[in-house]
């Protein structure tokens, strides 16, 4: 059956542990204009919807592989990164191939950028030029925070409750399975 999980019916279950692996959200940054902008998450699935130029707002791990992603299905892709560093939080390995393959997919990146408004013709940005970056869509992927309210709703409703994932702390693929298995462990 499709019962939704509540803190209410875990606690008619009665269980001696709880493991709570909600997920996260993705930030909105308040940028004038970001209602005229996509959000990353909602991007895969539904390519044939993005235009052929394309602007990312974030150079972190998921818009640098979505610029990948898009780029290889076609579309002209630019990332723009408030940092000096893109994909900057991604482990040196798997960073240094999301670089080769957004070179090798011919991707433009503007580091030390800052969107500063997004308009129906694309992107105003601030660095040494300030410009206007032309786009058919803009794509928002700056990050994502966790489900915090939603997670502490299960609390206390056994002894033992594990928070494990993006719900824990936003981050990659490699802290949700290291965190199911110290869960794991520790159960």
């Amino acid at each position: 059956t499709n019962t939704e999980v509540t803190p209410e019916t875990v606690s008619e279950i009665d269980p001696d542990a709880t493991i709570v692996a909600v997920g996260a959200k993705q930030i909105v940054p308040s940028i004038p204009g970001i209602e005229k902008a996509a959000m990353a998450f909602d991007v895969f699935g539904n390519e044939d919807k993005v235009g052929k130029k394309v602007v990312i707002i974030g150079g972190g791990d998921i818009g640098c592989e979505l610029s990948i992603h898009l780029s290889e299905k076609g579309h002209d892709c630019t990332v723009v990164e408030l940092t000096h560093f893109q994909a900057g939080n991604a482990e040196l390995c798997i960073r240094m191939s999301i670089l080769q393959f957004m070179e090798k997919n011919n991707v433009t990146t503007l580091l030390d950028t800052k969107a500063t408004e997004i308009t129906d013709e694309g992107v105003w940005v601030e660095n040494e030029n300030g410009r206007t970056l032309p786009a058919d869509t803009v794509i928002v992927a700056v990050g994502t925070a966790p489900l915090a309210e939603e997670r502490d709703k299960f609390r206390h409703v056994t002894y033992d409750v594990i928070n494990i994932g993006d719900c824990k702390k936003a981050s990659n693929m490699q802290h949700a399975i290291e965190t199911g298995f110290d869960a794991g462990l520790i159960l």
